[in-house]
């Protein structure tokens, strides 16, 4: 409120005060104009993180930006730098900002050991009589080697077996060791997926493992890590196989068309994956597989050699071969010529008193020697009687006969019949 006194005791107007006594004075009071201009530092930030850095690799660099913020000129008078693994650029000083200016200093990170580095930037200017502070932080990490090696303790290796080999690096693996990827370039030999080279080493091993095979190969093993790629090759030699020692069949001299059944044998049983024995024939009148296998653990296996009848007599000669070894058999061709042709009459009993009554008979023949038996009817034979007409001279063969039902199905074997063509 405003209060007045009389010309005697107050000649101007001035504020009520109420003293302490009860006393009403007239004081005056006189104020000096408020500053309407300060200067204001704002910092785009308080921190700068550098993260993981390789050694004595410059990182990239960050920037704090000093913007005159206030409705007076800023001037920055120092910006001073702690920190030994940092450094710092930026404009000359002291440096003078309008309101609205800015000025921007550059920090880069280039450790030199390992581990977290702390630094900071110490900014004095007139603005406030206190020292602004950003903090600065990195950690230093030993850089990523690259691959510069591979190499294994055997070259050569037959059968199965395993080889170990070592990856080394340019230079020692980081805080959290280096992956090195592997491949291998057959299925013969496998290797691990990748291995690891711990930190602060330079090398790491691991095993490859490998397979027998039955003919010689190469196997390159590949690791990358790091940029580089190194490769190593192993030969793979074959592993041995069991010679063949035999070569027979069951007839030596054939006349006709007809069929011979041949035995091949090794010295010793055949390896796990079987082995191929190679055939041929030196005549076109008899015929034979490419090829027969000896199963795994086995010594023999048998093939059919298929005959054609000649117009004139030859010699045919079977050859086979496998491990190392080779084996001939030689059947005689006998022509047919104007010879007499002939034929077998078979005839039997019908079962008696045979609760299931019988539809038909199957015939059956093998060539003398031979387990193998043909069925020579193409459809059920009603009759107790059977003619072949497909005997070749010079040849004997077995016969037998099954009855069979109106199901199909069969009874056991009649007795064995032989006969000997002339």
């Amino acid at each position: 409120m405003r209060c007045f006194f009389p010309a005697s005791k107050c000649a101007v107007s001035c504020p009520c005060v109420l003293l302490f006594l009860g006393v009403i004075a007239c004081v005056t009071a006189s104020f000096a104009a408020s500053s309407s201009s300060v200067p204001e530092l704002q910092l785009s930030t308080k921190d700068l993180s550098f993260g993981s850095v390789n050694l004595n690799v410059a990182s990239a660099p960050q920037s704090v930006t000093l913007t005159s913020s206030g409705t007076a000129p800023l001037t920055i008078r120092t910006v001073t730098l702690a920190g030994s693994e940092f450094s710092m650029s930026g404009p000359a000083l002291p440096v003078t900002l309008n309101p609205g200016q800015t000025a921007t200093f550059t920090v880069i990170f280039d450790p030199t050991v390992t581990g977290r580095s702390t630094g900071s930037i110490k900014i004095v200017d007139n603005a406030s009589s206190r020292t602004k502070t950003i903090t600065l932080s990195g950690s230093g990490e030993a850089a990523t080697g690259v691959l510069s090696g591979l190499t294994c303790s055997q070259a050569l290796i037959t059968g199965s077996g395993s080889d170990l080999c070592t990856v080394t690096l340019n230079a020692a693996a980081g805080s959290g060791g280096q992956v090195v990827s592997l491949s291998s370039s057959v299925t013969a030999v496998t290797v691990p997926s990748s291995v690891t080279v711990a930190a602060g080493a330079t090398t790491a091993s691991f095993t490859a493992t490998v397979s027998a095979v039955s003919t010689a190969e190469t196997a390159t093993l590949t690791a990358s890590s790091g940029g580089g790629t190194q490769a190593y090759t192993i030969s793979l030699g074959a592993t041995a196989q069991p010679a063949l020692s035999g070569l027979s069949c069951s007839s030596g001299s054939i006349t006709g068309a007809g069929t011979d059944a041949c035995t091949v044998t090794l010295n010793a049983a055949a390896g796990s994956g079987g082995q191929v024995v190679s055939l041929s024939s030196s005549v076109t009148a008899v015929t034979v597989p490419s090829s027969v296998t000896v199963a795994a653990g086995a010594t023999t296996a048998s093939f059919t050699a298929t005959v054609s009848a000649v117009s004139t007599a030859e010699t045919a000669t079977l050859t086979a071969s496998s491990g190392g070894g080779t084996q001939a058999y030689t059947i005689s061709l006998s022509a047919t010529g104007s010879a007499a042709s002939y034929e077998v009459d078979l005839t039997w009993d019908a079962p008696v008193a045979s609760s299931d009554p019988v539809e038909g008979y199957n015939i059956y023949r093998a060539v003398s020697g031979s387990s193998t038996y043909e069925l020579l009817n193409s459809s059920t034979e009603a009759s107790t009687t059977y003619t072949d007409t497909t005997v070749a001279n010079n040849t004997s063969y077995t016969y037998y006969v099954e009855s069979v039902d109106a199901s199909g199905n069969q009874s056991a074997p009649s007795n064995v019949f032989s006969v000997t063509i002339p």
